[in-house]
């Protein structure tokens, strides 16, 4: 079985969280890759807040947040494709599956002509199953994955910040208005912006940073700027720190994982042909040995000559175990979690795609990146690379301040903002359809009430951004997102049945997943949704 390391209130707050788009300009990212990161991996370790919040419902009811958890995002990044996402939940399950004592015999089971050697528990899903949502793009029928919010960063180097900010500021709603099913997907037409001056404290001018500030202040509003000041330690003094193995490097976990599980050796076989004498590796690697991977050279290396060769060596190696390099045409081999069979797809065998191997164009950019033709690229990570140098503990301090003020002072007031005005919209326009559906009833009669529609029957619903089905849906996964459970239960109610009695069966299917349990107190979504994503067996039929 799965071992969870949260526990269900906590899963649901990580997994479904207020989402918030970033867009940064050049000169306010080169301040923070002084860090070796970008800027939505600067604020990762400081999204959570470590204080109870309040928020009141469009009742005026007030409620307790507890410790509530945002999502930042790169607007300019983008969900992988589904091939690529697939590799990843494949090599990172491959990665996560633990270490066969060679010898041990435990939990052996015997079918046919095969021994399997099993494991009592499956470490590997709570890893597929955090990339698995990760990876999943935004629905058109749910809101939950739409950012409510987006940062604009400057720095207050440049030349014209308030210029700056405001390009970026028309960049986004361009995106938004023109592109609307472009990524990021966004949960309303007024979101929420806010504008950061990001100031370096060794190299930046403290009055001018400061007087840039109040300028920002007077053109967007004092509670949707912010200054944020880093890199109090120079690079001079990060240097010395370099070496220091017990410094504390808190971004290492939100690193991405696919760069970072590079470094992690294949693991042994875990199936064993009895009948055959042979151990089959199930790491899935192509076997390409570990120390020629760029993770391992050192800067200025000539990377391009041993990553090829290594990759067509280990394309055309002959398989150890048989002779005349003749493979016996056995049953198939089931050796990952993930495998359906050993007819997987090129990408999901191979470390790297065959174009790639046989690329003469093969070159190392000084982003830590490789760029392999005019449009294949993939990120590497360097060896022994330090994260946050340049900052202090006060630096630390003002990051979880920063963001502190953003949830207090602007996201959520603006959520309470947002679920009055929808409340209100659908209070007056659900009084107004019920007031013509009872005069319509009452001249042209009948009275059989909206039903269940056959299970086999084909409906074709579509619905407009403003329409009051989706306002009602729009509604309840804000209050979902802000911890407000029963309301959003009874929202969810509410929607259900519209949709059900328009027949639109994939927003009914949507909002009936959040009203399948009796209303019990606070937590009855949240044991759902722990019921449904805390097992490998109900995720898996979810997918089927």
């Amino acid at each position: 079985m799965a071992q969870c390391k949260q526990t269900a209130q906590e899963f649901i707050q990580n997994t479904f969280s207020p989402q918030v788009a970033v867009l940064c300009s050049s000169d306010a990212d080169q301040i923070c890759r002084k860090n070796n990161l970008s800027f939505v991996d600067l604020v990762q370790p400081f999204c959570r807040l470590t204080t109870e919040a309040h928020i009141r419902d469009p009742n005026n009811a007030s409620h307790t947040i507890h410790h509530l958890k945002i999502t930042i995002i790169d607007m300019n990044n983008h969900p992988p494709q589904p091939p690529a996402a697939k590799k990843l939940m494949n090599d990172m399950v491959a990665s996560a599956q633990p270490q066969i004592v060679e010898g041990n015999r435990g939990n052996v089971l015997s079918v046919g002509n095969y021994d399997l050697q099993l494991n009592a528990s499956t470490p590997w899903f709570d890893v597929y199953r955090e990339i698995f949502l990760q990876t999943l793009p935004p629905s058109d029928h749910e809101f939950l994955r739409h950012c409510l919010a987006s940062m604009f960063v400057v720095s207050s180097a440049h030349t014209d910040p308030l210029a700056m900010l405001s390009t970026l500021s028309n960049s986004q709603q361009q995106q938004q208005t023109q592109f609307p099913n472009k990524l990021p997907r966004w949960f309303c037409p007024n979101i929420l912006k806010y504008y950061v001056l990001l100031h370096d404290v060794v190299e930046g001018e403290q009055a001018k940073a400061e007087a840039i500030y109040q300028s920002m202040k007077s053109t967007f509003g004092a509670h949707y700027c912010h200054l944020l000041q880093i890199n109090s330690r120079s690079m001079s003094a990060a240097e010395s720190l370099r070496m220091d193995n017990n410094f504390p490097d808190p971004w290492n976990q939100f690193i991405s994982k696919s760069t970072v599980e590079q470094n992690k050796k294949p693991q042994k076989a875990r199936y064993f042909i009895a009948w055959e004498g042979v151990d089959y590796d199930g790491s899935g690697t192509s076997g390409i040995e570990e120390s020629l991977f760029p993770s391992k050279l050192e800067e200025g290396a000539n990377i391009e000559t041993s990553i090829v060769n290594a990759m067509i060596d280990s394309v055309t190696e002959t398989p150890t175990g048989f002779d005349d390099g003749v493979i016996p045409p056995v049953t198939e081999v089931f050796d990952h979690p993930l495998a359906l069979s050993n007819h997987s797809s090129p990408d999901i065998d191979r470390d790297f795609p065959v174009d790639i191997v046989h690329s003469s164009s093969l070159s190392l950019n000084s982003d830590n990146s490789i760029t392999l033709g005019k449009s294949q690229s993939f990120t590497i990570e360097k060896k022994n690379l330090a994260h946050g140098l340049c900052l202090t503990t006060s630096d630390h301090d003002r990051l979880r301040i920063f963001i502190h003020e953003f949830v207090i002072r602007a996201l959520i007031p603006w959520a309470e903002k947002q679920m009055r005005v929808l409340n209100d919209q659908l209070t007056s326009r659900t009084g107004l359809r019920r007031s013509i559906f009872s005069a319509t009833k009452k001249w042209f009669g009948g009275n059989k009430p909206a039903g269940y529609a056959a299970a086999n029957q084909t409906t074709t619903v579509v619905y407009t951004t403003e329409a009051p089905e989706l306002q009602m849906r729009r509604l309840a996964d804000l209050a979902f997102l802000f911890q407000l459970y029963d309301f959003a239960y009874q929202t969810y109610h509410t929607a259900k049945r519209d949709f059900n009695n328009d027949h639109a069966w994939l927003h009914y299917a949507g909002a009936l997943s959040f009203r399948r349990v009796k209303p019990q107190p606070r937590t009855a979504l949240v044991d759902f949704w722990a019921q449904l994503f805390l097992t490998p067996k109900s995720i898996t039929s979810m997918l089927t």
